[in-house]
């Protein structure tokens, strides 16, 4: 019997082994585990330095307005105006977007529809370099992004007269166009 035991012990000796590293493995397992985040959130850069504009053109003949198409801008009268903003740092592309929104034509779509009277004239926007601005759309980053870097900058763009019916007619022309900025 004795040597029985002597058999069982290495057994025993090897059980207590055995249980005494997996209390040891268990006790350095963490029940739990913390993982930290970071993160930035990013603020708009660049605002817009001038308070709303009054931009008044110059008078314009009902006869000049008739001499081009219906839909089509009068080079007679334009105005230019800027847009004054300010941005902290460079622009991005992929951050940043200008839509312009306004009432726009209903055949005319890409012309300010003149809110003072049914003359048949209203009001379109053009870039610098001549390009239109379509309405309620994001405006092309080409035609603003080279120039948004840290400080004071200025988008310059163009507002003329167009011809929206085949009846022209005196009377005020108005409209409004509203430049916001977004964040993407």
């Amino acid at each position: 019997m004795e040597g029985s035991k002597m058999k069982k012990m290495p057994k025993l000796i090897l059980a207590l082994f055995i249980t005494s590293v997996s209390a040891t493995a268990a006790a350095e397992n963490n029940d739990s585990v913390t993982v930290h985040f970071n993160g930035t959130v990013t603020q708009p850069t660049c605002g817009f330095n001038t308070s709303n504009q009054q931009v008044t053109l110059e008078p314009i003949k009902a006869s000049d307005i008739e001499k081009v198409s219906i839909g089509r801008a009068a080079d007679t009268s334009s105005k230019n105006f800027q847009l004054k903003m300010n941005c902290s740092s460079r622009a991005e592309a992929e951050h940043i977007a200008i839509m312009l929104t306004a009432d726009a034509d209903a055949v005319s779509t890409n012309a300010i529809t003149n809110a003072a009277s049914k003359n048949g004239v209203g009001l379109e926007l053009f870039t610098e370099s001549g390009n239109v601005l379509a309405l309620n759309k994001e405006i092309p980053q080409s035609s603003y992004l080279d120039r948004l870097n840290q400080g004071d900058d200025n988008l310059n763009y163009v507002v003329k007269y167009t011809r929206l019916q085949n009846t022209v007619s005196g009377g005020e022309v108005a409209g409004d166009a509203v430049f916001v900025v977004s964040y993407k």
